[in-house]
């Protein structure tokens, strides 16, 4: 993403920031640390926060399912970036990519592979509500996972991630 979209920054939970080394070099980039046990807590910061580094010129990433999901699953998406993106009227990019096919969640081993993203046209927020800005993101994601996965008979059109959430 920081060659995609420089200069970036991200949200992401706090914990990250504790881990030797890695941490430290997170940091670095002042992200938007959350804890994601303090939902409402945490939404007022992506809001409050991500306005300000919005603001200074940061792209900001944010991964709506707030977690690695094993591959050819939805999780939930959550509205954190669509709210941002209406509260502000910055846009909402989305992004389809599948590096969980090769980086399985909960697994130290990294398999071989050719990670693909695809970058999806701005969401202007104007007018629209959270869930609008989400639902969008999510039909373009959706429409992008099941032609850039590489697991046979995986079908992501056919699930349905279970409902938005608001943190």
């Amino acid at each position: 993403m920081q060659e995609l979209f420089p200069p970036v920054t991200w949200v992401l939970k706090k914990s990250l920031l504790r881990i030797p080394g890695f941490g430290w070099g997170l940091a670095a980039l002042d992200p938007v640390a959350i804890d994601r046990k303090a939902r409402k807590k945490a939404m007022q910061q992506v809001i409050d926060q991500g306005r300000e580094r919005l603001a200074e010129g940061w792209n900001l990433v944010i991964f709506p399912e707030g977690t690695r999901i094993a591959p050819g699953k939805m999780g939930k998406f959550k509205l954190g970036g669509a709210r941002l993106a209406v509260e502000t009227g910055f846009p909402a990019v989305p992004v389809a990519l599948n590096p969980g096919e090769f980086w399985r969640r909960h697994s130290f081993l990294k398999y071989p592979g050719v990670i693909t993203v695809v970058i999806g046209e701005p969401i202007n927020p104007a007018g629209k509500t959270a869930e609008e800005v989400n639902g969008e993101a999510l039909a373009f994601i959706v429409e992008q996972m099941d032609r850039i996965t590489t697991l046979e008979g995986v079908s992501y059109a056919n699930q349905k991630p279970a409902e938005t959430q608001s943190a």
